[in-house]
């Protein structure tokens, strides 16, 4: 097991996510997003297939089941950061784009809401949605508008 945990990161991330105590940064998390759109973009400069993002999401869930809502906040917060941040390498499979980030932002919201964070942290938080609300890309304002305001109203 613990050569096959060596050899794979994405089994060794599921695995600590399942197990372990411990989670990657929201940079960390958002480089490897990343990543992600620099291989698809390899050959062409925007990226013309829908980019398969289960693994972040899968990752979240398993944080959430073990009631690490932190550590899945984390994770949502770097797949909108990273899908936001990239939207102009996205020429075809818009709608993929537009629900992961829609997903992203719910599964933050709801995890937020289920740490029950101080009035400090949860300003942080919140403080990530507006940053990317008023970021001058701005092409997906209106989704992170709505999830600072359910964010706020559920609290």
């Amino acid at each position: 097991m613990r050569d096959a945990l060596a050899e794979n990161p994405d089994l060794r991330e599921q695995f600590l996510a399942r197990f372990g105590d411990d989670h990657k940064s929201v940079e960390a998390y958002r480089e490897r997003i990343e990543e992600l759109f620099d291989q698809h973009t390899e050959n062409y400069p925007v990226v013309t297939e829908a980019i398969d993002f289960s693994h972040f999401f899968e990752l979240a869930e398993q944080y959430r089941e073990r009631g690490r809502y932190r550590a899945a906040a984390t994770v949502y917060r770097a797949l909108f950061e990273g899908i936001d941040g990239n939207h102009v390498r996205i020429d075809a499979a818009y709608d993929h784009y537009a629900k992961a980030l829609c997903s992203a932002l719910d599964g933050y919201v709801d995890c937020v809401l289920a740490a029950d964070p101080s009035d400090g942290k949860f300003e942080q938080y919140a403080g990530a949605l507006e940053a990317q609300a008023l970021s001058e890309l701005r092409i997906n304002e209106e989704q992170f508008r709505r999830a600072l305001n359910a964010l706020e109203e559920r609290r």
